[in-house]
């Protein structure tokens, strides 16, 4: 079966576009929405301690094995207190 892929035709919104969204309240304040490159997008979950947890194990694992032509990228990032 042959899939073909229609390109998106996106249109993006600027930053002073985004600010008249939530001001006129269609965007809500308690909403997690970011806006990149001109796509306004939920926020990503903070990683939990299990998700945490299990990236530092593989890590750790990975550094011991090593691939050639290889390479590897931590996605860990510090839980904001």
């Amino acid at each position: 079966m042959l899939e073909t892929e229609t390109p998106l035709n996106l249109r993006l919104w600027t930053v002073e576009e985004y600010h008249r969204l939530a001001d006129a309240g269609i965007l809500r304040p308690d909403e997690p929405l970011e806006l990149i490159a001109g796509q306004i997008v939920k926020k990503m979950s903070p990683q939990k301690s299990p998700h945490a947890a299990a990236i530092t194990r593989i890590e750790r694992v990975m550094r011991t094995v090593r691939f050639p032509g290889a390479s590897d990228s931590i996605q860990l990032f510090p839980q904001k207190r």
